[in-house]
């Protein structure tokens, strides 16, 4: 079927194609690609600053590394090392009120790679809160002091008997 158009209809149905092509073509397939980019931009934008944080961090650990152990270690010896950790210790269990039973360094010292490390025995007794606080307060303090090994048994009443050593490095 032939369809007899005048010229000014030729036109204009021409000029509504390319109206109707160019809506779905913004519609469906323009505003999703620019809404996906800039995501993207976002995205990478956000990347951009996390690697630049990193790379900072990075550069600060690597200044900490190539301070040399032995100039730190002058400074200090190994007494006055092990009574800065009884003092932290010490001052963490009194805070958190919890009921000191012994504390003793063993007079050893282990060198672990480039460090060294001075164990000490702990015994103390408190509840499961006051124990889950002085485990998150030894990871806070200023020197580094992990713990080896933990035992806790049930102790009078609430309270629970903990027996740790933990390794303190310089």
């Amino acid at each position: 079927m032939k369809l007899k158009l005048s010229e000014r209809e030729r036109w204009l149905l021409l000029a509504t194609t390319i109206v109707v092509v160019f809506y779905v073509f913004y519609t469906f397939l323009l505003t999703p690609v620019s809404t996906q980019i800039g995501s993207q931009q976002q995205k990478l934008s956000a990347l951009k600053l996390d690697l630049r944080v990193a790379e900072e961090k990075a550069k600060l650990l690597q200044k900490l590394e190539l301070m040399p152990l032995q100039t730190l270690r002058a400074k200090r010896n190994k007494e006055e090392q092990v009574i800065d950790a009884l003092n932290y210790i010490s001052k963490t269990i009194s805070k958190l009120d919890l009921t000191l039973l012994s504390i003793r360094p063993r007079l050893t010292e282990q060198s672990v790679g480039s460090a060294k490390v001075i164990f000490i025995d702990l015994a103390f007794s408190a509840g499961y809160n006051k124990i889950y606080q002085f485990m998150g307060a030894l990871e806070k303090l200023p020197i580094l002091i992990l713990v080896d090994s933990m035992t806790m048994s049930r102790g009078s009443g609430q309270n629970l008997s903990v027996s740790m050593v933990v390794s303190v490095y310089y």
